[in-house]
Order: structure tokens, then sequence, then C-alpha cells
């Protein structure tokens, strides 16, 4: 592979020579087989179904909702609400 590839045009010359040109389609014919035969050689990689990344696990609270722990979260943030109206009427007039 050390010589340089002959390029016919150079030499003012428009036409390949056949031989040339013959020589040439069967080594990159013999390249492209060799090519296939080496790609066909490679195993393919078996085709498996992907798994999910996250499973949810289902129990009893996410399934059924718990009225009393409805009520519970209903006066819980009541409460929180009532707290802070009061924090910020005592710190309202620091703001002024």
């Amino acid at each position: 592979m050390n010589e340089e590839p002959s390029n016919p045009f150079l030499d003012g010359s428009d036409v390949v020579p056949t031989d040339e040109a013959a020589a040439a389609a069967k080594k990159l014919a013999a390249e492209a087989e060799a090519a296939r035969v080496k790609a066909n050689s490679i195993p393919a990689v078996p085709k498996t179904a992907a798994k999910p990344a996250f499973e949810p696990s289902v129990t009893a609270e996410t399934s059924s909702i718990s009225v009393l722990a409805l009520i519970i979260d209903a006066i819980v943030a009541a409460v929180a609400i009532a707290f802070t109206t009061l924090l910020f009427q005592d710190i309202s007039s620091f703001l002024n």
C-alpha cells in the first residue's frame, strides 16, 4: 500500500483505461465482500424486552382513600393556617 495510486486524469487524458478500471472494480468488490463477511460474522444481540425503570408498589393506602386521614389532614392544615395568620399579625407592626 506504499504505492501512490495513479490518476489518469492528471496527464490530461479524460479516458480511464479499461484494464485499470476493471482491476479497481474487482479490488472494490473484494473489499466489499470481505466487509460483508466480517459484518455477518458478528453475533447478533438477542432482543429482550426492556424492564421498566420504576415499578410502583401497590399498597392498601394507595388503592383506597381513608376518610379519617383526610379529616385529620384538613384539621392540621387549618391549624397551620391559623397560626401563620396570628404570627403575621404580630410581625406586621414591625414591618411598617
